[in-house]
């Protein structure tokens, strides 16, 4: 119940990392070039590796939280990994919930590409923005997608609360989003007002992150396989992804954003089906058959 809500919390990390960049990236560039953009960048992501390295510990290690915590943390698996045993790939790849989870990744995650590459673009090439202006107002749809990324996890928590299902809070959510998200993404593209179309591309990115792709496998699948689940799924999502850049570049060249924004807007409800019909029940641990070794 809640795993969405911590998948959630670290994976707004990714937002307010673009929402904090884009100042810093415009600040650099107009002051020193854009050389140093990177080099500044890439500086801080060095130092960010030694904070990590500084102060993360596995739940089982970590000095901070409590007992009732720490059984809270790793409750809820159907079976741990054994020692001497394993759970191979096509075991994995032989389960329709593991299918359900890259396909939600494979469908969306071209979406996640684009907002993150394309926003600043777009919003010079449509609005006139320019890159003092990207350092000024771009942050804001990353810093509302951060809290989407949160939304994912709180809101579904929220309901069940209340006495709902993870399976129903959760697909509700997903389905609320899923109708609405055509509504912005298509009006987004009429919109004459710089202002407003930043406020639909806000409602964009929180509704994409709200959506909650990425927590799929830890709501489906034993601890000792949501890495693999988790990894499967980013790498076909990262394939779709970088294959989509060219035709997108291709379209805004030659057309508009308006057909990409089309594209995206049907891409939702295509992913919710197929979770819904491939993964099933959510909230409920599926048992993963190991193997010795």
């Amino acid at each position: 119940k809640e795993r969405a809500l911590a998948v959630g919390i670290f994976n707004s990390g990714t937002a307010i990392g673009n929402a904090i960049s884009l100042p810093i990236v415009s600040f650099v560039a107009l002051a020193w070039g854009w050389r140093w953009a990177f080099v500044v960048t890439g500086a801080i992501g060095f130092v960010w590796v030694l904070i990590w390295l500084l102060f993360y510990r596995l739940p089982e290690a970590h000095p901070n939280i409590t007992e009732a915590e720490r059984a809270l943390i790793t409750s809820g698996d159907v079976e741990e990994a054994k020692t001497g045993t394993k759970v191979s790939i096509r075991t994995l790849l032989s389960m329709k919930e593991t299918w359900g989870c890259i396909a939600a990744r494979f469908f969306t995650d071209p979406i996640s590409y684009f907002l993150a590459f394309w926003i600043p673009n777009y919003l010079q090439q449509e609005r006139g923005f320019s890159l003092a202006d990207l350092g000024t107002l771009a942050w804001i749809p990353y810093a509302v997608a951060a809290l989407g990324n949160i939304a994912s996890g709180a809101i579904p928590r929220f309901l069940i609360a209340r006495g709902w299902s993870l399976n129903r809070a959760r697909k509700t959510t997903m389905l609320v989003i899923s109708c609405l998200m055509p509504v912005f993404l298509l009006m987004v593209t009429q919109v004459e007002s710089w202002a407003l179309a930043l406020v639909l591309l806000s409602a964009i990115t929180f509704g994409h992150a709200a959506w909650g792709n990425i927590t799929l496998p830890a709501e489906v699948f034993p601890r000792h396989v949501v890495g693999s689940v988790s990894g499967f799924g980013g790498a076909l999502g990262g394939l779709a992804g970088a294959a989509t850049q060219r035709p997108i570049g291709w379209a805004v060249e030659t057309l508009s954003f308006t057909p990409v924004f089309a594209a995206c807007s049907v891409v939702y409800l295509v992913a919710f089906l197929l979770v819904h019909f491939l993964i099933g029940e959510l909230g409920v641990i599926r048992r993963v058959k190991s193997e010795k070794v």
